[in-house]
């Protein structure tokens, strides 16, 4: 426990509501969920009764054992407001949940409403939080200080805007929003018809902002801390490899800064300090970001600073050791930097600035393989889902072992492993990439050194530090001098060099034409091994307790094993980064099964690489190992650990996919490990499709006729035997990747290019099978012990199958089937995990048509639902899996019945997507999640979506633009909707529609054809319009008016519903909403009846 002076906190306050960041989305995403969890234990450990508001099932601070009180509830002022005046808190605190908690906090002060209430505002004041968000206000501030703070004016109006970009701010210029999270809605500008377009196309809202660009501009952010005493320290210093122009987020970045000199980082640190305490941050941390102009060091700018803890804060604690969130929380309530301990060293007080004897690198990783018709080109507006932190001895260990880590198949540094990129690249390729700021811009610079591309022209292209581009052409340099003289890895030395510059087994065998395991061997017979050193805040100063480590191909190792103390630990492999189809749900898992292992007494050492969780938190675990989950990495690990055993049930696909590559490439001869959980054959079972099928046979199931086939005539034939629909799926994917239904022969003309890449490859293999039209989807999560004990949870898509799974709405318990058909659900899974022998988690997907139950597939291990139906169940899944895993016996229940509904909704990043299509398919595409807990089943419904869509509480208008087959939808709303204050806005033929029923209605010409009526692109601008309601003319992706409609919908920011299913779930519960109180429930309260 820290040492916290006690005496010295702020004794008035007892009770706090933290404010969470909600759920996952671009620019908001884990790094909140481990920032909370700091902030909570930090305060419990104060003796502070914590109410939690988050609406996030997902995440550990969620978990009602780690507050007094858990609302998993939207986060409005409403709700807000009601938790307050229920549990009499008497402080707020307003930085640990992102913009998302700012926004509502300014809300609530502009009100009075906190001060009404007598309560307390903490972690930054609406001064502060107004002048750091408000450009404007910023910069007067800046001046007041005499530091440059860019060239930027404040636009009125369009005409205006024009004006100035032509007067005073000048081409290429960066528009940008105030209280903007991850950067919304800011774009950078060339010329005046970019500007009009994004003028009249998207959600601007004015005042708006317009800025002299900085493009080529060196960025450094340093993140810092200051008390109530007025102390202030610097925790680290990060560098942009990217330049300006690219948001930071979207950025690879490096800490310590490495190309900035000493002078230029001192005086970057007494100006951060200097505008922390002149902008009044009193408890806790800031983010402060500059602009240095590179060819002249004093010349610097200031961007912005973040009030709160933030991604980079995120970022530098696991960088540093130094845990910013769980300090902010103790300074918030008034405690100096002097009075609270080093958690790491137990000596020194937190005063003391971290010290960095190492290099980490952050690598953001996107989603563009989900959304390939949008563009891939970076900009201000962050568009990265997650990001995975590597540290190293030397840059390029760092940035190569950064590059494993992303699980993109960059052991091998090329363009062509990226699901993205063309299979041939070609110089012309290569220019184009480098000046188009794209993803992965260093590797690029590889890329580009080998197509004989020089150091100066990529950075005269590029804007990136020279520095860097050095770094590269020194692995260039040495990959060359390999390729020529094979030779050269017979000596240790030069062996080793290769290491510490990043070179993966992997690659080094591509680079001499040898086998990996011929160069694994040569590694052992000249007995070179990585070795171990801490990140302990003090660079070895002082004693570390609870440190955490990396791997380095260094000649000191500072670890001893766990089995060296007479004891062995149970590795637990983490999921990487945060990314579509494997997000934070798999690391709440994670979690939960140190956890337990604690609990129990049990020495955990946990391996992961993404910077933005808990489970990459020093203290999750008894051992935390940064590192690539990559094959070579993990293996070295476990040679040095020997740990009991290893559990990847909680990893997701990744751990599926190591296991499978542990045991091929490293397993014999050199070392044997003990894994936890379902055999290789039983995981390679459930993804044959044929041999599942023949598994299934056995069970009381209906099955769709399949086929397995290979290249484009096969899967021809196969649609002529089968029959359309189809859906065609690959093998050993993540969130549904490269998984496709086809409705038509339309639908088989236009191939999408991931399934044509793959027919014309021989050694992929696609399974193409019946779809199931209009049938209810079910997930089963079951826990089965090596008894034949299992634990059976159950819920309900809200979606028909053929939206993926993780993408569906969904509802426990299960509403719309009969309890016999549960019951066969539950007989069948259980049957199917007795005949595999599961010991641990597994999941079922299940489709019901009429009486008829069909397996759609089956997931032998923990599965993203774990923590929804954790809450919904109140049983700890994750938990009683470890159990099972360990051989443990578990308590067997058949059905939980539990005194509420619960209903999570998914959240979609298509706001920064535009160009594709937002119907739903079994390909996933959503980032994050909300959850709504009610006694009744439609308040839960409607809190489930107001989590993501905060305007649908109010009485506007509704868009309505229904297919012909969906119009009598309406007939069962209009008159209820009336009733409480809906207004109606339709195209023509919905028009005709709501105007026989006898309802008033305003007309909307659509985008293209007969122009009668309101303009399209006005109603969906209307401020008052809560949401738009449209069907498409098909299921697929055509790019009808319905699909214009839609993506205006999405650049407005209007809520968009699509399927039939969703648009009676939403309407249903709105009605209720307006028609009774809406109560917020907590966690506590909820219980299995």
């Amino acid at each position: 426990m820290p040492d916290y002076h006690q005496g010295k906190l702020d004794t008035k306050i007892s009770k706090i509501l933290l404010i969470g960041s909600g759920p996952i989305k671009i620019g908001q995403a884990s790094e909140f969920d481990y920032s909370g969890t700091q902030a909570l234990k930090s305060l419990k450990e104060l003796g502070i009764d914590v109410v939690l508001l988050n609406s996030n099932p997902a995440t550990i601070m969620t978990d009602k054992d780690m507050s007094y009180k858990t609302y998993i509830e939207p986060i409005t002022k409403e709700v807000i407001k009601k938790i307050i005046e229920t549990e009499k808190v008497d402080a707020v605190l307003s930085t640990m949940g992102g913009q998302t908690a700012l926004n509502m906090c300014i809300e609530l002060e502009e009100e009075n409403y906190l001060a009404s209430q007598g309560v307390q505002l903490l972690g930054a004041n609406v001064d502060t939080i107004n002048k750091t968000e408000d450009r404007e206000l910023f910069a007067q501030e800046m001046k007041k200080l005499g530091y440059k703070s860019g060239k930027r004016f404040q636009a009125q109006s369009e005409k205006e805007a024009i004006d100035l970009a032509h007067s005073s701010v000048a081409f290429p210029l960066i528009i940008r929003r105030d209280f903007a999270l991850g950067g919304k809605g800011a774009a950078l500008i060339y010329n005046e018809a970019e500007l009009l377009d994004i003028l009249n196309t998207s959600d601007i809202k004015y005042p708006i902002t317009m800025e002299k660009s900085l493009l080529g501009w060196k960025e450094v952010e340093l993140e810092v801390m200051v008390d109530k005493n007025r102390n202030g320290v610097v925790i680290c210093s990060i560098e942009n490899v990217d330049p300006c122009g690219i948001h930071t987020g979207d950025s690879i970045t490096v800490a310590p800064a490495q190309t900035i000199s000493d002078r230029a980082y001192q005086q970057l640190r007494t100006m951060s300090l200097t505008i922390a305490k002149h902008m009044n941050v009193v408890a806790g941390g800031a983010n402060v970001q500059f602009a240095i102009n590179p060819a002249n060091e004093d010349d610097i700018v200031v961007i912005e600073m973040n009030p709160r803890v933030s991604r980079s804060s995120a970022l530098a604690s696991k960088a540093t050791g130094y845990p910013i969130a769980k300090i902010s929380a103790g300074l918030a309530l008034g405690m100096s930097l002097f009075e609270i301990m080093n958690d790491i060293t137990k000596v020194s007080p937190v005063a003391f600035e971290p010290t960095l004897d190492y290099v980490a690198v952050k690598i953001p990783v996107f989603p563009f393989n989900k959304f390939p018709s949008s563009s891939q080109t970076l900009g201000p507006s962050m568009r990265s889902v997650g990001e995975v932190l590597a540290l190293g001895g030397s840059f390029n260990e760092a940035f190569m072992k950064a590059l494993r880590s992303t699980e993109q198949g960059l052991e091998i540094p090329d363009l062509t492993q990226l699901k993205t990129t063309p299979f041939s690249i070609d110089t012309e390729y290569i220019r184009e990439r480098l000046s188009s700021a794209r993803e992965l811009s260093l590797l690029t610079t590889l890329v580009a050194l080998r197509q004989g591309i020089t150091t100066q022209e990529i950075c005269e292209i590029t804007k990136i530090t020279p520095w860097f581009v050095d770094q590269m052409n020194l692995f260039y340099k040495m990959e060359q001098a390999l390729s020529t003289n094979q030779n050269l890895l017979e000596n240790r030395d030069t062996f080793i060099n290769y290491k510490y510059n990043g070179f993966s087994d992997k690659y080094l065998a591509l680079l001499t034409n040898q086998g990996l395991r011929t160069i694994l061997d040569k590694r052992f017979e000249l007995d070179i091994h990585p070795v171990f050193k801490a990140v302990d805040t003090c660079s070895g100063e002082f004693a570390a307790t609870t440190p955490y480590y990396y791997s380095t191909y260094a000649d000191i190792q500072e670890v001893t094993p766990i089995n060296s103390q007479g004891e062995k630990a149970v590795a637990i492999f983490g999921s990487g980064p945060n990314r579509i189809g494997q997000g934070i749900e798999f690391d709440y898992s994670c979690v939960k099964a140190c956890q337990l292992l604690n609990t129990q007494g049990k020495k955990s050492i946990m391996l992961n690489s993404n910077p933005e969780t808990v489970s990459t938190d020093y203290d999750s675990s008894d051992r935390l190992y940064l590192t690539p989950l990559f094959s070579e990495d993990l293996f070295d690990i476990l040679r040095f650990e020997d740990p009991s055993g290893v559990i990847t049930s909680f990893s997701g696909q990744t751990g599926i996919n190591i296991r499978a590559h542990l045991e091929a490439d490293f397993r014999r001869d050199h070392h044997d490990f003990n894994f936890y959980g379902p055999t290789l054959d039983i995981l390679d079972l459930v993804e044959d499709r044929k041999r599942f099928d023949r598994l299934t046979r056995s069970a009381p199931l209906k099955r769709t006729e399949s086929r397995e086939i290979r290249g484009h005539k096969q899967l021809i034939s196969s649609i002529t035997e089968i029959g359309l629909p189809v859906i065609i799926r690959p093998s050993y994917v993540i969130g549904g990747e490269s998984m496709y239904i086809f409705r038509d022969h339309k639908d088989i003309e236009e191939l999408p290019e991931s399934i044509k890449e793959g027919l014309n490859n021989s050694q992929v293999v696609f399974q193409v099978e019946n779809y199931i039209e209009n049938a209810l989807e079910f997930d089963v999560d079951l826990v089965r012990d090596n008894k034949g004990n299992t634990i059976f949870t159950i819920c309900e898509h809200i979606e028909h199958a053929g939206v993926h799974s993780g993408d569906s709405g969904m509802v426990s318990p299960p509403v719309h089937t009969a309890k016999e058909i549960v019951a066969r659900m539950r007989e069948i899974a259980i049957k199917l995990s007795n005949e595999m022998e599961i010991v641990g988690p597994i999941n079922f997907q299940f489709a019901v048509k009429g009486e008829d139950i069909y397996c759609i597939e089956a997931n032998p291990r923990g599965s993203r639902t774990l923590p929804f139906l954790s809450k919904a169940s109140n049983v700890n899944l994750p938990g009683e899996a470890t159990k099972a895993l360990l051989g443990q016996e578990i308590k067997p229940i058949k059905e939980i019945k539990s005194s509420h509904y619960v209903v999570k909704q998914s959240t979609f990043p298509f706001d920064r997507y535009i160009d594709d299509s937002i119907i739903l398919g079994p390909k996933m595409r959503s980032t994050g999640e909300t959850l709504g807990i009610d006694k009744d089943l439609k308040m839960a419904m409607f809190k489930s979506y107001l989590g993501n869509y905060p305007r649908i509480s109010e009485k506007g208008k509704v868009l309505i633009s229904l297919a012909n087959r969906s119009k009598d939808i309406m007939t069962d709303y209009l008159e209820s909707l009336s009733k409480i204050g809906i207004r109606f806005m339709a195209t023509k033929g919905n028009y005709d529609f709501i105007k026989s029923k006898g309802f008033e209605c305003t007309l909307v010409a659509k985008f293209h054809g007969d122009q009668n009526g309101l303009a399209m692109q006005d109603a969906i601008k209307d401020d008052e319009l809560i949401m738009v309601l449209n069907t498409p003319l098909n299921m697929g992706t055509s790019k009808s008016d319905g699909e214009h409609i839609r993506n205006a919908a999405i650049q407005y920011g209007a809520p968009c519903f699509t399927r039939e299913e969703n648009i009676k779930a939403i309407l249903d519960s709105l009605v209720s909403y307006h028609e009774s109180e809406m109560l917020p429930v907590n966690l506590q309260g909820i219980t299995n009846v």
